[in-house]
């Protein structure tokens, strides 16, 4: 959906078995809430979201959720009803040892978890979502066990659980971790074939914690075909995944790519192993976030890149027939 520099994607499938399904990854802002569910409502003829995915803490993924939850409570018969969240808690991750000037392992983990309350200060999404009684589930790959939904459509491929309970600390600048010269940072490469571009292989890695712990989505709707969500993850949250997931991710056919674009969450090693057919972005404006670096790098790859800024909600379709109001989307 063109939610502006925000993500807010929607997933609408049916399987083998003819059952009818729809997944969201982020819901955008707060403000974006309303427009995912009368999205769902026109388009899908639903009021159901069978699985709400939330990414990572910032309130440009998770803040639609916080609405989309409120209108669920209040207005049962009207609103969606999201039957079930994935989400990463930080509070389970985070003890008064882990972090200075706490000595209480409640206060911590109470603390940890406002990284997903608004900046009005009492929305919080886990904490609405218990109210509203919604299942909520870890969202990590588990290796072998890879993490599958519905009958292994859906997998999460990334972060794996002690990757993301290295950064749980730091999630929040107001929990300041202690300083350590231990580590187990997995520096597995990949296959670099060719620089493709010079100026984002010289950019640094996203230096948002945040970001870097995003969860990292595939959906596989069948043998060949692969389409890789991921969220604002980096360079360094990719290298973290285990090789099998990361695997996964070779020769894709639809990408989102991470963080509405930005030249410091992708370099030639990423592009070339994933080698999407077609790149998505989400994104407002190229000041803001989308690189002409990572624009050209993918298209030279390949890869038809298409963006929100230009064509407003893209829409790949299989299946489904045409839409009204929906023309042919032309990429950059």
């Amino acid at each position: 959906m063109d939610v502006e520099d925000a993500d807010a994607i929607l997933i609408h499938f049916v399987d083998e078995h003819d059952k009818e399904y729809v997944v969201a990854i982020d819901a955008g802002r707060y403000s974006d809430g309303e427009a995912v569910s009368s999205f769902v409502k026109k388009y899908y003829n639903r009021k159901v979201i069978d699985l709400a995915i939330c990414t990572h803490c910032d309130d440009d993924h998770y803040g639609g959720f916080i609405k989309m939850i409120e209108e669920q409570m209040q207005y049962p018969y009207a609103g969606i009803q999201i039957r079930e969240l994935c989400i990463n808690d930080p509070g389970k991750f985070v003890n008064a040892s882990d972090v200075k000037y706490y000595k209480n392992d409640a206060n911590v983990k109470a603390e940890a978890r406002t990284v997903y309350t608004l900046s009005d200060g009492d929305k919080n999404l886990l904490d609405i979502a218990r109210t509203a009684k919604i299942p909520i589930r870890d969202a990590f790959s588990w290796g072998g066990d890879n993490y599958n939904l519905f009958g292994g459509l859906i997998e999460i491929i990334g972060p794996t659980k002690s990757y993301y309970s290295q950064l749980a600390p730091e999630l929040r600048h107001n929990l300041e971790p202690y300083d350590t010269t231990e580590g187990n940072e997995d520096d597995t490469r990949l296959e670099y074939g060719k620089c493709i571009s010079p100026s984002l292989d010289a950019t640094n890695d996203d230096p948002s914690t945040h970001n870097q712990s995003s969860v990292i989505v595939l959906f596989k709707p069948n043998i060949v075909d692969k389409f890789v969500f991921m969220g604002d993850a980096g360079r360094a949250a990719y290298n973290a995944m285990l090789p099998g997931d990361r695997d996964k991710t070779k020769d894709a056919f639809i990408l989102k790519v991470p963080h509405h674009g930005s030249k410091y969450n992708m370099d030639s090693t990423m592009i070339n192993f994933i080698n999407p057919q077609i790149a998505i972005v989400s994104a407002k404006s190229p000041e803001k976030y989308f690189s002409p670096y990572v624009k050209n790098a993918l298209k030279r790859k390949g890869s038809q890149v298409y963006c929100t800024m230009s064509n407003g909600n893209l829409r790949y379709n299989n299946g489904f027939g045409a839409r009204d109001g929906y023309t042919p989307a032309t990429p950059l």
